[in-house]
């Protein structure tokens, strides 16, 4: 069936207004792109692989082969999500004319299904790889049938067809450069963190299980059990590939969708718009649910419109409740992705009785079935929920509705992130400035909207829709950003709203006859993406670099070592070589779990860490002791320059004295040192508390005590009187500990006390050993005080502990102590 192309619409604006808004748009224009950038990245840069050895051929090879099959696995998911949501769709005859809709809306009714297929197995713990490796030959099979069945019957692909202009094929170089980045292993905190990170702690556990010390294990996990597909089959690097894919979803969508409206030049300049939107692009460099929750609020956008049409008519047929039950599926799985799905929800009911569409809410079975079919997604996360917490909300709703506690200032942390930025309560001035604000930010979550937005609001003042469906979508969009600012100001939280304004502009404005308003837009859309992608070259050399892998001289465990933030792959490698299969590890100073190969438990930023409440609550080291083993944990890996950060930003371990004291007890009595290298440490928990102490370590719970990370700020900036009172507090919390009272002699040597400093240095060393570096410091200090007998004293002890250390100064030889400074894991 081929769609006409419906009237353009009709509006009018005088020569003066076009004038004035090109004016406006120059303007926007020159002031986002000055402050985007100081220069424009050279992109060569980027791609530059010449400062990594040469490998052979064969390593290259395997490199480039686990590319190929993390692209394979993003086109097969590909094909058995959309091949399940077809069988479901012609199931509720639902009728879709246009290509590019029907695509998106299979595909995601194929999510749905798939979503339900990992949640019942997972909450009756059947995750295992038969299991798994069964459901997916099974799609495979019906695919290829149908595939082949389809090849016979010259499938439809009305909507795509058309004369695209040459402009547009920045949309796909845009695709191809994300692709790149997807091939590269994750590095986002977030995901490590909760997107990939739940997944990852579930398939150890073969389903959905409870994890008491994570709070965002509560929350519902739609996008992740999404995600899931790609990691379990091909890593980190499998899930971003289908994140990527999700952005051509929404892209083609919107075209698709325009098309029907508004005509094919109108279609490829919101596809266009929409595939180069820095905030939807940039989302889909990492595993994140904002573009999946995007798409999901489209086709819900689409259903909804489309059930409330065919409500209207008088026969109706099977279409009308088959619409609606679709509807309902997808508001249901949209806040099963992200419970912020809410804010577009609500919009588009509002603009639905905004548009006098009342009768389709009088109906009761409307209701009905859109709140069955809701709950068919949510419904599980919120009995997981209730089962898990006593809490279907948690980690909501807690003061009306009970369950797990957890401490209020992680609660008030977790709401003031989402509340801090861009405010609008200092007077009408700081509301009028806020779309101002909006684009161009000064601080945020390190993503921007780009200038089209803004350039073009004149526009929506001006300008009235005469389509219907055009109408629909402009209150949708009006709604969703008013009630999604009042949510939150975080820019991703209302990417829904921002990419139904792309959608209506280019409708309104590429649909022009006159051409006048069309060519605006189109070269406005189209410097946007050119001039962006500076920006996102400079992102890719700066935070990606991915050159290494893309040459295939580089392996994923090399790049995770120099990219990760204070990097805990060493760990993660270590654990998975030397611990028994059946280990259990807490990660300690670390809320990122991805990439271990033994089960783990580990607290999000916003928790009270484990060991930290374990030491509020009990009374003494066999407390704490205790609690780890009703846990079933067996081994601790610790991650201290990443600890020191977030307890830093954090306040994590505010501990009373008695309280650091219990853990320092726990430390030597209940903790076997078994790794120690660069500031991550593994240890073995003992069955019993001891009274022989383990091999001297530096105590890695010391790091994170406020007085600490105060210290080595206040040290390395040169505030020496506050330092001194900081470290007279940190030795009265661990009087024996060698790695602080090294620190102490290395603050007495800066301040010129010499005498000081040789007797703490002389202190440390008692106690257990100095770093490489302290050792070094020692000598050279005693060295610029003439003191011979010192010096050769700090090279004897240096050699007992580092042999040939002052031999070759580029050799760090690991020993008990633990190495080098701090210097740098504070950012």
């Amino acid at each position: 069936m081929r769609l006409k192309p419906p009237d353009s619409p009709k509006f009018q604006i005088q020569s003066a207004w076009m004038t004035l808004v090109v004016v406006w748009i120059g303007v926007v224009f020159f002031l986002f792109f000055s402050h985007l950038y100081h220069s424009w990245p050279p992109f060569p840069l980027v791609f530059d692989s010449n400062r990594f050895p040469n490998a052979a051929l064969a390593q290259r090879l395997q490199v480039w082969g686990g590319s190929l099959w993390d692209l394979f696995v993003g086109l097969w998911i590909t094909g058995l999500l959309w091949n399940t949501g077809r069988r479901l769709r012609k199931w509720f005859f639902l009728s879709i004319p246009s290509f590019g809709v029907r695509f998106c809306f299979d595909w995601i009714l194929g999510l749905f299904l798939m979503n339900l297929f990992w949640m019942g197995l997972g909450l009756v713990r059947l995750w295992f790889d038969p299991i798994g490796w069964a459901a997916l030959l099974g799609l495979t099979f019906f695919l290829l049938r149908d595939l082949l069945s389809l090849r016979k019957k010259n499938p439809s692909f009305a909507g795509l067809k058309g004369k695209f202009p040459l402009w547009a094929l920045v949309a796909p170089l845009y695709f191809l450069f994300l692709l790149a980045h997807c091939l590269l292993p994750e590095t986002f905190y977030d995901s490590l963190n909760y997107f990939l990170g739940m997944p990852s702690f579930w398939l150890f556990r073969h389903g959905i299980s409870d994890n008491p010390t994570h709070l965002l294990s509560g929350y519902f996990h739609g996008g992740s059990l999404f995600f899931m597909n790609g990691f379990v089959l091909s890593g980190t690097e499998g899930a971003k590939v289908l994140n990527a894919t999700v952005l051509a979803w929404i892209a083609l969508l919107a075209a698709s969708w325009i098309r029907e409206i508004a005509g094919f030049p109108a279609a490829v300049a919101a596809g266009v718009a929409v595939s180069t939107f820095p905030l939807l692009y940039l989302n889909s460099w990492a595993v994140r649910v904002d573009g999946l929750l995007t798409l999901t609020l489209l086709l819900f956008f689409y259903g909804l419109e489309k059930a409330v049409q065919h409500s209207r008519r008088k026969k109706a047929g099977p279409a009308a409740p088959a619409w609606t039950l679709a509807t309902g599926i997808l508001a249901g799985l949209a806040l099963s992705i992200k419970p912020t799905a809410v804010v577009g929800i609500s919009a588009a009911f509002l603009a639905c009785l905004w548009q006098g569409e009342w009768g389709f809410f009088k109906n009761k079975k409307t209701g009905l079935i859109l709140a069955g079919c809701g709950l068919l997604e949510v419904g599980p996360w919120l009995l997981k929920n209730a089962l898990f917490t006593g809490n279907a909300f948690f980690p909501y709703a807690i003061s009306w509705m009970g369950g797990r506690q957890f401490p209020h200032q992680g609660y008030e942390r977790l709401l003031g992130e989402n509340r801090q930025f861009l405010p609008m309560d200092h007077g009408l001035w700081s509301v009028l400035t806020l779309p101002w604000r909006l684009t161009l930010p000064q601080w945020g979550d390190g993503q921007f909207i780009g200038p089209l937005l803004l350039a073009f609001l004149p526009v929506f003042l001006v300008l009235r829709p005469s389509n219907g469906s055009l109408r629909f979508l402009a209150k949708t969009m009006a709604l969703s950003f008013l009630l999604g600012l009042g949510l939150s100001h975080m820019l991703r939280f209302s990417m829904p709203a921002f990419v139904l304004a792309l959608m209506v502009l280019s409708a309104l404005l590429a649909a022009d006859k006159r051409k006048g308003w069309g060519m605006i837009w189109v070269v406005s859309v189209a410097a946007c993406a050119v001039l962006c992608f500076g920006k996102y070259v400079d992102l890719s050399a700066g935070y990606y670099d991915g050159a290494g892998i893309w040459s295939g001289k580089e392996g994923r465990e090399s790049y995770l070592d120099r990219k990760l933030l204070n990097s805990y792959e060493p760990l993660a490698r270590w654990t998975g070589d030397h611990l028994p299969a059946e280990a259990e590890l807490l990660i300690v100073g670390d809320a990122r779990g991805v990439y271990y190969r033994r089960p783990y438990y580990a607290n999000s930023a916003f928790d009270a860490p484990f060991l930290a409440e374990a030491a509020r609550r009990e009374k003494g080291p066999e407390g704490i002791l205790r609690r780890l083993r009703e846990l079933g944990v067996t081994y601790l890996a610790v991650n201290i320059p990443e600890g020191l950060r977030t307890s830093k930003d954090y306040r994590q371990y505010e501990l009373r004295p008695e309280e650091w004291k219990r853990l320092n007890e726990f430390l030597a009595g209940g903790l076997e040192p078994v790794y120690w290298k660069d500031f991550l440490a593994v240890y073995r928990i003992r069955p019993r508390l001891s009274a022989t102490p383990g091999p001297y370590v530096a105590n890695p719970f010391s790091f994170f005590c406020p007085a600490a990370y105060d210290f080595i700020n206040d040290f390395e900036t040169g505030n020496y009187p506050r330092a001194e009172e900081e470290s007279g507090e940190l030795l009265g919390l661990f009087p024996k500990e060698a790695y602080w009272w090294e620190k102490r002699a290395l603050l007495e040597a800066a301040r010129g006390k010499a005498p000081e400093a040789f007797r703490d240095f002389r202190r440390a060393d008692s106690l257990g050993g100095l770093t490489a570096e302290g050792y070094r410091e020692w000598a050279a200090f005693s060295e610029a005080s003439r003191n011979p007998v010192e010096a050769r004293r700090a090279r004897q002890k240096a050699e007992r502990a580092y042999p040939g250390l002052f031999k070759d100064a580029r050799k760090h030889p690991q020993a008990a102590p633990p190495p080098g400074g701090l210097k740098g894991a504070v950012p």
